[in-house]
């Protein structure tokens, strides 16, 4: 099973609160949400490393019959 994910450049940044993937440098890959103060992990926290990338969540695998 695979998806496809497209990674969208951090200057178009998502919906505000929207929950994303968000892509920093050296390969991390955290979860997170940009909001009116800037890039937060889902904790809350702010994010203080460069997000270069966020994408949109892939949709779950759907239930074999």
């Amino acid at each position: 099973m695979s998806a496809t994910i497209t990674w969208v450049a951090a200057a178009t940044p998502p919906d505000a609160d929207q929950t994303v993937l968000l892509h920093f440098g050296d390969g991390m890959v955290e979860t997170g949400f940009i909001d009116e103060s800037g890039w937060r992990f889902c904790s809350g926290g702010a994010v203080n490393l460069p997000v270069l990338h966020w994408a949109d969540f892939p949709f779950p695998p759907e239930e074999e019959a």
